[in-house]
């Protein structure tokens, strides 16, 4: 029985590869209905699957990803304190918010942990929560101090727009803190950057803020007057490994979702844009639904590869003041997107039987190749690691001697 289970199981991932035709022309990809969708590999940046990759469409929510990447790069620059106490900027009360936008109930007078804001923007999608963290940011700028609050969210905007340039996001601009103007514009592979970015700069944050199922508040909030609401992304807790990342909507772009997962060797991200349905909980279904399926597809088809970087070996140097050097590769190998159907991969090292001193540091000494499936996924040289002094003898001791009284 174990044995028709396991040709069962073959035969299954068979038909599961038959998905890594990344061309988007199989039954898989047909079934994909968000106009705008990538997935990709966090650690190496490989796009393993786009469609409308460059399609302009208002990235709603998914704006609050810069609004807190800002706020946690100021955090981080010792700028702000995640654990101080602030007083809610009057331009970000969740009364002057625009009608039907997200909101977690921020009053006149109200006081929070920073963090409590920004898992409020995370978790909840809070457009309140966004305009405090752009205002509060502000405030700690020279010069912005006596600024109208409205003025340091107009700064706080450029700010985004200068960092959406410094991360290559050419088809974005940024129009507010939280996405609810549909005059924001963006695109899926622009989505990609900020998350990707997102991640990397700021990966506490994952389970700090963006992998909590419900709101959660600190013991200094003066908040517990505000129920604790359920995440929008309804991935965690359901789909293995998911810690984020964000959702959005407005009825001018439809459903939105980035949603990020890890398993111990890999970790994928899969965006969705654009999906319309005819009723708004279908949406919120629908969009998770897709996310779930290329995350899934990623999982079962590929994993990440990790190089040795810690190469060990010696080459033996002849008439030298050391016997043997040292090598380092260089360039350093980095992670490697593979699939999970490729044969082992395999490192082959070839090197030169010996140096002759004097050796200098970077004398090219052989090379280092990996090969998956047959073909080389990355190859670098062996490189001597130090200067190494020709050693003298006698002989090279009467040599110079007679040549120098020439």
């Amino acid at each position: 029985m174990r044995f028709i289970l396991s040709v069962l199981f073959l035969l299954v991932s068979a038909l599961i590869s038959y998905t890594q035709d990344v061309s988007g022309k199989s039954d898989f990809f047909d079934s994909i209905t968000a106009p705008a969708a990538i997935v990709a590999d966090v650690s190496t940046g490989t796009v393993l699957y786009s469609k409308g990759a460059e399609l302009k469409i208002s990235p709603a929510s998914l704006t609050k990803l810069m609004t807190l990447h800002l706020s946690l790069s100021d955090c981080e620059a010792g700028f702000l304190d995640k654990y101080g106490v602030y007083e809610i900027p009057e331009c970000a009360l969740a009364s002057d918010m625009r009608p039907d936008s997200s909101v977690f109930g921020f009053q006149k007078g109200d006081r929070a942990v920073l963090l409590t804001i920004q898992r409020a923007a995370a978790v909840l999608s809070a457009g309140d929560a966004a305009w405090a963290l752009a205002a509060l940011s502000e405030s700690r700028t020279e010069g912005m101090s006596s600024a109208s609050c409205q003025q340091k969210v107009k700064f706080f905007i450029n700010r985004m727009n200068k960092e959406a340039i410094r991360l290559g996001m050419n088809n974005t601009v940024y129009t507010d803190p939280d996405g609810w103007s549909e005059h924001n514009i963006s695109t899926v592979s622009d989505q990609l950057k900020v998350s990707v970015e997102y991640i990397k700069r700021h990966p506490e944050a994952l389970s700090l803020i963006n992998s909590l199922p419900q709101m959660e508040y600190l013991p200094d909030d003066s908040l517990s007057k505000y129920p604790a609401r359920r995440n929008t992304n309804l991935l965690i807790g359901s789909f293995p490994g998911v810690d984020g990342l964000k959702t959005g909507t407005i009825p001018s772009a439809g459903f939105h979702f980035a949603a990020t997962a890890s398993d111990d060797r890999s970790r994928f991200i899969a965006i969705v844009m654009g999906i319309k349905t005819n009723t708004y909980f279908k949406g919120l279904y629908e969009r998770a639904a897709e996310a779930e399926k290329l995350l899934k597809w990623a999982f079962e088809n590929y994993r990440t590869f990790y190089p040795q970087t810690d190469y060990a070996g010696t080459i033996k140097v002849l008439n030298g003041k050391e016997k043997f050097s040292k090598l380092e590769i260089i360039p350093a190998p980095v992670p490697l997107t593979i699939k999970k159907s490729s044969e082992p991969v395999v490192m082959v090292v070839e090197k030169r039987e010996y140096l002759t001193a004097p050796v200098f540091k970077g004398t090219a000494a052989g090379s280092i190749t990996w090969y998956s499936d047959g073909r080389v996924i990355w190859k670098s040289q062996l490189l001597t690691k130090k200067n190494i002094q020709k050693k003298w003898n006698f002989i090279d001791s009467v040599k110079l001697l007679l040549w120098s009284k020439k």
